[in-house]
């Protein structure tokens, strides 16, 4: 059992990069009509950043590691599609960062097709087994150890959003897509900092797993490997990579695969059973399209995080001409970001699959979104939820982040979380 962590936490670092690009820009005289831009650079400097700024010409990939970026790469130089690029990453950081995501998760997917003008979405999230009512709650201590069993395993929709994504997107053969993965799960990688500092928030854990315990920790000192070591990953987990290799991603849910994995869960205490994985799914739908001034912000459909980004960009939109003239982050402009988001956060407690239509209509809404930046105090933040439109009773997640993969060819565009 591996740490999940939760998509929400992402919101705020986009919202930060979506700032830096629409907020301290005003649109000009000169500005690109819609039917004409190509998502260019923006004109004037943006805000410094402490990241390194990398400029490419034909393509871009950005993941949580240089190793699994150089595979998604070597896939674009065969001529894969930035799907194809986007699942090669996915599949290399599900193994080399099994610490946020994996084959065991779930993920959302948002891909932008220049050549049609579209852009679409795939929902691929984890669901709750069958089998889990609230009374196998009640018989933990608390929610550590309930996290810590079989019954806290979802059951994965990880791979059905690699097949929906491949089908529809692909063009490249899917082993292809997996095999170098594979030879790096059968040869080693080296530990990175990332997931050391996983290993030590969540020892007890690792310690008290046969398997991730023979991965991670030296025999002989009981110590965790150094960072640089070479973790070897299982012979199981390597033959599984094989086998969805040459079998296909929906073997993972219907075939061989499939036996081997509720096997493993029984023998952790799950109740997923074969009903469960067949529930499993990904869903196609065209992405929601939020027009933002000059911009459009291509946004993901619930249980996504994507209408509470666009939503918090819209209340920040009565501000765009305050951040322009500042030109740099300052307290007035962070505090403006922050009192946005607790707006935004508070609706994102309402969103699942069957949020009713009233709510998705007022969360695309300019009128609604500068009825609540009126609400905003320059000068004073409140610590009562209730101010922000909570109930007073609502319960507050503890969420720490997750993985994102993004990847740029030409013009077009695949961003994932997972």
């Amino acid at each position: 059992m591996y740490l999940r962590i939760g998509v929400n936490s992402l919101v705020p670092v986009v919202i930060v990069i979506l700032v830096a690009v629409y907020l301290y820009r005003l649109p000009g005289k000169n500005s690109p009509q819609k039917a004409s831009r190509r998502p260019p650079n923006p004109e004037d400097p943006l805000p410094p950043s402490n990241s390194p700024l990398h400029q490419f010409s034909r393509a871009a990939i950005c993941s949580d590691s240089d190793v699994c970026s150089q595979l998604a790469r070597e896939v674009l130089e065969k001529g894969g599609s930035a799907v194809d690029g986007a699942l090669a990453a996915l599949v290399c950081n599900g193994l080399i960062g099994m610490q946020s995501m994996g084959i065991g998760g779930g993920m959302v997917m948002n891909v932008y097709l220049h050549k049609e003008r579209q852009s679409y979405s795939i929902l691929a999230r984890e669901i709750a087994p069958l089998a889990l009512r609230a009374e196998n709650l009640s018989s933990f201590r608390d929610e550590q150890e309930f996290k810590r069993s079989g019954w806290s395993i979802a059951v994965p929709a990880e791979l059905a959003g690699y097949a929906v994504a491949h089908q529809r997107f692909g063009r490249l053969p899917w082993q292809e897509l997996v095999l170098p993965t594979l030879k790096l799960c059968r040869r080693g990688y080296p530990l990175y900092k990332h997931q050391y500092d996983a290993l030590v928030l969540n020892q007890d854990m690792i310690r008290g797993d046969p398997g991730l315990r023979r991965m991670f920790i030296d025999p002989h000192s009981g110590q965790f490997w150094p960072l640089g070591h070479l973790i070897r990953p299982s012979a199981q987990l390597c033959t599984t990579y094989d086998r969805l290799a040459r079998e296909g991603p929906l073997s993972f849910y219907k075939g061989s695969v499939a036996d081997d994995l509720l096997a493993d869960l029984r023998d952790a205490g799950s109740a997923i059973d074969r009903e469960d994985l067949n529930r499993a799914h990904a869903k196609l739908s065209k992405a929601v399209v939020m027009p933002l001034d000059e911009y459009d912000l291509h946004l993901t459909p619930p249980p996504g995080s994507g209408l509470v980004l666009g939503f918090i960009m819209n209340i920040l939109r009565k501000f765009r001409a305050d951040f322009s003239r500042a030109r740099t982050m300052g307290v007035r402009e962070i505090h403006l970001m922050v009192e946005a988001m607790k707006f935004g956060f508070v609706k994102r407690w309402q969103l699942d699959e069957a949020a009713n239509e009233e709510l998705l209509a007022s969360l695309t809404s300019h009128e609604f979104a500068n009825s609540i930046a009126k609400l905003i105090n320059d000068s004073q933040t409140f610590n009562r939820s209730e101010r922000y439109g909570a109930a007073s009773g609502i319960q507050i997640r503890d969420e720490h982040g997750t993985a994102h993969t993004s990847v740029l060819l030409g013009n077009d565009a695949v961003s994932v979380t997972s």
